[in-house]
This record gives structure tokens, C-alpha cells and sequence, in this order.
């Protein structure tokens, strides 16, 4: 923190944030997040949606030559809401290839996902990062609007 540690601590507890610090996930984040931004979020959702920002950035960044991810951002989004929804769903933290044909019938939307580092392929399951993410995902309004 760079002698910021006052500082972190008095927007920590400012920002109600106290309770989750002690999670090595939130504390990392943060971190990030004040380090970056030389401030913290107001709330966990802000954190979250500044997290999947530059998971995507990243992503656009690093397949710049093989996927045009930058005007699909909106569409990986959506199809990271909806299987973190049937995960939920499920009760588990993955979904195999053959639940994700059921609710991605479209195997250039499926192609999509490849890029995402969010979500990761391993044996035929898919996962998503964090289970944070996960719940993230279930919780997002703009799921829910297009739903």
C-alpha cells in the first residue's frame, strides 16, 4: 500500500467494509482496487463490476488478433450471467458441456467463451473463476432486466 495503510483502513471502515477484509479473496481485491484507484468502492458490487472491467480489458487485450471481444463485451457478459445462473441452479460450481449446449445453442456464443478468462474449461466442465464471480453473475441486475 505504499504507506496508504491509514488511509485503507480509515476507507475500510468509512466504507462499511470491515466485515469482509478478513476474506484473503475481498482483502486482495481491495487492495487492487485502492491501488489502482488510490480510493475503494463504496460497496462490494462496485468492486465486482470493476473486477469483471478489467478481467474483459484483459481478455480484449491479450485475443486482440483472434477475437474481436471489445463490441461482443455485452454478449459475454450476458452468457457468463446465465450459466453462473444455472450453476446456481444446479447447486454447484461448474456445468458440464453437455448442460452449457442446453442454454448456449449457438456455438459462436459458446466460442466466445473461450476468451473469457473468467470462465474456465477443464475436462469437459465449465467454471467459473471464483465463486464469487458466481454469485456476482446470479445477482446482476442487467440479467435480470434481460430476462
Amino acid at each position: 500500500l505504499n504507506g496508504n495503510y491509514k488511509e485503507f483502513i480509515k476507507q475500510v471502515n468509512q466504507n462499511k467494509l470491515g466485515d469482509i477484509i478478513s476474506i484473503p479473496f475481498y482483502l486482495v481485491n481491495l487492495i487492487n482496487y485502492f491501488k489502482s484507484k488510490s480510493t475503494l468502492p463504496d460497496n462490494i458490487v462496485s468492486m465486482f463490476n470493476w473486477l469483471v472491467e478489467i478481467r474483459l480489458t484483459s481478455d480484449i487485450e491479450h485475443f486482440r488478433t483472434t477475437q474481436d471481444l471489445e463490441n461482443k463485451r455485452n454478449k459475454v457478459i450476458y452468457l457468463l450471467e446465465k450459466i453462473a445462473l444455472v450453476m446456481e441452479t444446479l447447486g454447484r460450481n461448474y456445468a458440464n458441456d453437455e448442460e452449457i449446449d442446453k442454454i448456449i445453442n449457438n456455438s459462436e456464443k459458446k466460442d466466445l467463451l473461450q476468451y473469457a478468462g473468467i470462465i474456465i474449461r477443464r475436462q469437459n466442465k465449465w467454471e467459473v473463476e471464483h465463486n464469487n464471480f458466481q454469485e456476482f453473475f446470479v445477482s446482476s441486475d442487467s440479467f435480470k432486466a434481460k430476462s
